[in-house]
């Protein structure tokens, strides 16, 4: 009977001691299977999270649109009046632009002109006693004086005589002498001005004429005018 008790405590014990060996060795498993969790979790693939990306527009405001003037013919352009033209024997001088060159030919005809240019050049004419420009509608246009004042022989359409009006100056030169409208008709391209040195004594200028607008002949832009009103007596 006491063999039989003691062959169960050593049954006993050695179920035991297997079972101690199973649980030691599950929780050995058990510790191995949680740290390969573990480094599983720890190394993971770093900046492999996309960042977003800030795009920064910027918005360029176009500059306003300048509005420019229409640009002026040539002719229509008046230039400083920077050069002098004296001629002491006639007894007058006038004042011409920088760019142009003066000549005289053997009639004692002035002319202001730009070399080289296609640009009506700018003459002046001496007369005497009276001034013929010639430019009038139907032929001559006569500036004259007479015991009444200024007046202008104008020639008759239908038979060409002349008639007499009296005439006022319609500017002055700078210096105070009158300025009467040589006749031009506008808008022809040529502009004639009469300046009277004396009663009896008359520079013809012509050349190019300025602009004529939608309300009327712009004189500021005339450079023959321009010359016209720089005419001094000496």
């Amino acid at each position: 009977m006491k063999n039989l008790q003691k062959g169960s405590t050593v049954i006993t014990l050695t179920l035991v001691i297997i079972l101690l060996i199973i649980a030691l060795i599950g929780a050995y498993l058990y510790s191995q299977h949680t740290q390969t969790i573990a480094t599983v979790n720890v190394i993971q693939p770093v900046g492999q999270t996309t960042q977003p990306t800030t795009v920064t527009t910027t918005t360029t405001t176009p500059p306003p649109a300048v509005v420019t003037e229409p640009a002026l013919p040539p002719h229509a352009t008046p230039s400083p009046l920077t050069k002098v033209y004296t001629d002491s024997k006639f007894g007058f001088s006038a004042s011409y632009p920088q760019t142009h060159t003066a000549s005289t030919d053997k009639a004692g005809k002035v002319t202001f002109a730009i070399p080289g240019s296609t640009i009506m050049p700018i003459t002046l004419v001496k007369a005497t006693n009276t001034a013929d420009t010639s430019t009038g509608k139907w032929g001559k246009n006569v500036l004259s004086y007479s015991n009444s004042g200024w007046v202008t022989q104008l020639q008759n359409p239908q038979d060409g005589s002349l008639y007499s009006a009296a005439t006022v100056p319609f500017a002055f030169t700078t210096s105070g002498l009158p300025i009467f409208s040589g006749g031009t008709r506008h808008g022809f391209g040529l502009s004639v001005y009469v300046v009277a040195l004396a009663h009896t004594k008359f520079l013809i200028i012509s050349g190019g004429e300025g602009l004529t607008t939608a309300t009327g002949y712009d004189y500021s832009t005339d450079p023959t005018l321009q010359i016209a009103k720089s005419v001094t007596a000496l």
